[in-house]
């Protein structure tokens, strides 16, 4: 017997990227939501619609050289992915959480630098885990930006709460 699987994610139902439902090569450089099931030291795990599953390696996760998995994904977070691959022996997509160009990384970079600090003006706090916000460093560059809602503090009580009261319009400083 065949099972339906619900989803009230809303970032997952009002995503306007095409969804993922069959294990197929024409996949490759398509981007996608999907939702994370399982956090390892090499990689995260995530799901996409009927079932589809792929693994992300550490190296396609776009942590810095100190960060680990367990400490920026959660279980159940949504996630944009470029597929990269599909190993159809293992039946899963091999993935990349890097869905920038290279050249747009670049061009990032060079603006802001890895690790700028600055201010984010919140444009919109979503059901989920996101905000969406607007970067302004310090020397007055403006670029829109998205947080997590678990890197609003260092405990996820504190990242909840953080999250409750911020309004549209306030900023978040870094």
């Amino acid at each position: 017997s065949q099972r339906v699987t619900v989803s009230l994610k809303r970032s997952l139902l009002k995503s306007e990227l095409p969804r993922i439902c069959t294990l197929d090569n024409r996949l490759q450089n398509t981007i996608s939501h999907g939702f994370v099931t399982g956090i390892e030291p090499y990689g995260i795990f995530v799901q996409f619609c009927g079932g589809v599953k792929g693994m992300a390696h550490v190296s396609e996760l776009g942590l810095l050289a100190q960060e680990v998995p367990s400490s920026c994904f959660s279980i159940g977070q949504v996630v944009k992915c470029l597929v990269i691959g599909v190993r159809n022996a293992q039946r899963q997509l091999v993935l990349s959480l890097r869905t920038q160009s290279s050249k747009e990384q670049k061009q990032l970079e060079a603006e802001f630098g890895i690790g700028t600090i600055g201010s984010a003006r919140v444009d919109k706090v979503e059901a989920g885990d996101r905000v969406e916000c607007t970067f302004v460093s310090s020397d007055g560059n403006e670029k829109e930006a998205v947080i997590n809602v678990f890197h609003l503090s260092d405990s996820l009580h504190g990242s909840k709460a953080m999250k409750d009261n911020l309004e549209i319009g306030s900023f978040v400083d870094g």
